[in-house]
């Protein structure tokens, strides 16, 4: 938030949201390579997901 100032403050956008709960989900959710394994782990098995996914990240 330090970084984008005044912007950080107003709550017109996710952006303050997702900086304020990345350190919980990194307590919660454990490491990105954790995270990575458990998404790779869930494309391998369900293939349709990557739909799913590809389309989340286009947003």
């Amino acid at each position: 938030m330090e970084v984008l100032g005044g912007i950080g403050y107003c709550e017109e956008s996710e952006l303050p949201r997702l900086y304020r709960e990345m350190p919980v989900n990194s307590i919660w959710e454990g490491s990105g390579n954790i995270m990575c394994l458990d998404v790779m782990r869930v494309l391998s098995k369900q293939p349709a997901a990557m739909e799913l996914l590809a389309a989340g990240v286009r947003r």
